[in-house]
């Protein structure tokens, strides 16, 4: 009549599928602040970041590209006119400032769907993507160094796959008919 009886746990057949989670890894933001040291959850043997990757990559450029024209005009916004309020540095600061905050949202938006979870808010808890970090903008960094830890990842994968199959292929490989 549709009513499932209960079933037995003996005819239960569990499938341990952990190995399929995420691994996780303490980002370290200041080695003198614990407190800021959290802890990211990715995959790193997730082929689909490099279509993800692809498709985002090139909007981040344009962000880029975007931060840098708007922090070039603070160097060229006017001082204050007197004769002319509406004209202000601070409307002009105002202006410029709501835009980098539009495109640093924009770039961790990104980098959270480049890497299928909450990069920005664990690798970045302060600033903007666009702060020069060691020679690159803070969001080239935090690219550099998980796009590291996944060519690692992919690496061991990939190489446990080929181990297996010579396993399993080894007996016929070599075979003379």
């Amino acid at each position: 009549m549709g009513i499932a009886e209960e079933s037995n746990e003996e005819n239960i057949i569990s499938v341990d599928l952990s190995a399929t989670q995420k691994k996780k890894y303490r980002m370290i933001i200041d080695p003198n602040k614990p407190e800021l040291n959290k802890i990211l959850e990715i995959n790193t043997s997730d082929l689909g970041i490099v279509d993800r990757m692809n498709s985002a990559y090139k909007e981040l450029k344009k962000f880029e590209v975007e931060a840098q024209n708007l922090l070039a005009e603070l160097d060229n916004l006017a001082e204050v006119d007197e004769d002319n309020p509406d004209d202000t540095l601070g409307k002009n600061l105002e202006t410029v400032s709501k835009n980098l905050t539009t495109i640093d949202k924009k770039m961790r938006n990104l980098l959270d769907k480049i890497f299928d979870t909450n990069v920005s808010e664990i690798c970045a808890p302060f600033g903007s993507m666009y702060d020069p970090i060691n020679g690159k903008l803070r969001y080239e960094y935090i690219l550099d160094k998980l796009t590291n830890m996944y060519e690692s990842g992919l690496s061991s994968e990939i190489a446990k796959i080929k181990r297996n199959t010579d396993k399993h292929t080894s007996k016929y490989v070599g075979k003379k008919k």
